[in-house]
């Protein structure tokens, strides 16, 4: 089961790479280096508070 959920997780972020490259955002994310370190940003915040709560007490 756990496979599985890794699998759709990654053809998840394959489909939306896939949907975002169709509509040039790869273009707009290296003319606007702001918003490239913006989603870099956010990226780093999500990955950490999904760390956080996979180790957190009391679960």
């Amino acid at each position: 089961m756990a496979g599985f959920i890794s699998l759709s997780g990654i053809v998840c972020g394959f489909l939306f790479h896939i949907i975002m490259v169709s509509f040039g955002l790869t273009a707009v994310l290296f003319a606007v280096p702001l918003a490239y370190t913006i989603l870099k940003t956010t990226g780093v915040v999500y990955l950490l508070y999904l760390a956080y709560q996979s180790v957190k007490p009391g679960k």
